[in-house]
């Protein structure tokens, strides 16, 4: 399997390079392609390398992190043109990560379809549950007695570890949950 994933991988950084050189005559981009090409060469070595799969996830989260939608990021550089190649080449990131995930004895899930919670279903946290794994490694626990009915309003995908996410609000306030941090409330 790692074989497919590292050449899906690099088949993706190859083609989001050859998409940088079709906007050579903008400056700002070919700052950014300087910082993308620096960043994935170094990605490629570790991956290529024997070194631990933790130093792997990590570099990993380099190029995602190349990507984040923050203030001063790429992301806000992008040309439209790119946005397809770029999703493309997070997916395929996102999907080794995975792996190297796995690989470094992290533990991993499968969510039967007809265990999911849908858009619309009432829900609450529950204490003591990891509640958000992002892939740049922030972890959110739900540490907190929990009242409130939550609503589910996305079903929003799956962390690092595979586990589904949702977005779920109560009033103004909007979180980001793992499905096994919430319950279905009891009617």
């Amino acid at each position: 399997m790692e074989n497919k994933e590292i050449i899906n991988l690099e088949k993706e950084i190859e083609s989001y390079k050859e998409a940088f050189d079709l906007y050579w005559n903008l400056e700002e981009i070919q700052r950014w392609k300087s910082i993308f090409v620096s960043t994935t060469n170094k990605t490629r070595n570790i991956l290529h390398s024997g070194l631990d799969w933790e130093i792997k996830i990590h570099a990993l989260r380099d190029i995602l992190y190349f990507f984040a939608p923050r203030m001063g990021s790429f992301k806000e550089d992008c040309p439209e043109e790119l946005w397809g190649k770029a999703h493309k080449l997070t997916s395929s990131t996102i999907d080794y990560l995975r792996y190297c995930w796995k690989m470094a004895g992290n533990e991993t899930y499968f969510v039967p379809s007809n265990e999911l919670f849908s858009v619309g279903q009432k829900v609450h946290l529950v204490k003591g549950q990891l509640m958000h794994l992002g892939f740049g490694g922030y972890k959110e626990i739900a540490d907190f007695e929990e009242i409130h009915a939550y609503e589910i309003i996305e079903i929003t995908g799956n962390d690092i570890s595979s586990m589904p996410t949702y977005n779920i609000k109560f009033g103004s306030t909007i979180r980001n949950a793992r499905h096994n941090s919430i319950e279905k409330v009891s009617t």
